[in-house]
C-alpha cells in the first residue's frame, strides 16, 4: 500500500511527517492515475504533454519526488508558502497540489523548491494570500530567474538540493542534482537556512534596507519561524554580506 497524503504529511524541509490521510492499494492507485493521465484534455498540464510521456506508465508523477505545497494557507500563520519535496509512491489529496516538472532537471526542481521555501517569498505570498495557496495566486509570484552558472544560483541549488535530500528515499534526486542525502543535524540545518534566505535575498535583488523591512514585518508577534525577527535577521546578514551583498 501507498500512504495518502495531506498537508499535515509534510512541513517546510520535511518530506514526511508520518501523519497520513489514509493508504491505497499501490496497483489501483497507478491503473486510474495512468487512465486519467491518459485521457486527459483541455487545460489539464498533462494535454501538453507529449503523447509517449502520458502512455508510458513509468513516467507516472506519483513514481517519483515531486514539489507539493499546502492549499490551506494564512497570511497570519508562521509560514504562508509551505512546499515539500515528497519521496515517491505517493499519491496527494487535492489539497496539497503538486508542481508537474515539464522541462528542467532535478536542480532546476531544487532551486524552486528553494524559492517556496524562502522568507522573502513568504512575505510576497502574504500580500495576496488570505486563506488558500491556489496555483491563482501563485503563478503570478516573482520567481528570479539566473544564468544557469550564476554562482548565487549554484549555492542555493546546493542548499536547497541538501535540505530537501534529508530523505534516504529521495538518493537518486540527490544524486541527480549532486548533492549529499541523509539526515541534517539542527545546528548545521539552522546556519543552512540563514545562508539560503540571504542568497535568495541577492537573488532577488533586495537590499539591506529592504530585507530588514520584510523580517520586521513578516508576522504580527514580532517573529520570523518563532524567533525574534531581529536576531534571525542579524544572522542571515552575516551571510548577505560574504555573499557579496552591501551593508547599508
Amino acid at each position: 500500500n501507498w500512504p495518502v497524503i495531506g498537508g499535515q504529511s509534510y512541513n517546510i524541509w520535511h518530506s514526511d511527517t508520518g501523519s497520513y490521510f489514509a493508504t491505497i492499494d499501490s496497483e489501483i492507485a497507478r491503473t486510474e492515475l495512468q487512465r486519467k493521465r491518459s485521457t486527459a484534455r483541455g487545460r489539464s498540464a498533462f494535454a501538453e504533454m507529449s503523447e509517449e510521456w502520458r502512455m508510458n506508465e513509468e513516467t507516472l508523477p506519483c513514481l517519483h519526488p515531486r514539489i507539493v505545497f499546502r492549499d490551506v494557507a494564512r497570511a497570519t500563520d508562521t509560514r504562508t508558502s509551505i512546499a515539500a519535496l515528497v519521496p515517491p509512491n505517493r499519491v496527494i489529496v487535492h489539497n496539497s497540489p503538486y508542481l508537474l516538472r515539464c522541462s528542467g532537471t532535478e536542480s532546476d526542481e531544487a532551486y524552486l523548491l528553494g524559492i517556496l521555501c524562502s522568507i522573502p517569498y513568504d512575505w510576497y505570498c502574504r500580500r495576496y494570500v488570505e486563506t488558500h495557496m491556489t496555483y491563482f495566486l501563485q503563478n503570478p509570484l516573482p520567481v528570479p530567474r539566473p544564468d544557469a552558472d550564476d554562482p548565487l544560483r549554484i549555492r542555493f541549488v546546493e542548499l536547497a538540493g541538501r535540505f530537501a535530500a534529508h530523505d534516504d528515499r529521495l538518493s537518486e534526486w540527490a544524486e541527480e542534482v549532486g548533492v549529499d542525502c541523509g539526515p541534517i543535524g539542527d545546528d548545521a540545518k539552522r546556519e543552512m537556512i540563514m545562508e539560503l534566505d540571504a542568497v535568495v535575498s541577492l537573488l532577488y535583488g533586495l537590499s539591506a534596507n529592504q530585507l530588514r523591512a520584510i523580517y520586521r514585518t513578516f508576522h504580527h508577534d514580532g517573529t520570523v519561524d518563532g524567533e525574534p525577527w531581529e536576531e534571525r535577521f542579524n544572522a542571515v546578514m552575516v551571510y548577505y554580506a560574504q555573499h557579496g551583498g552591501v551593508i547599508e
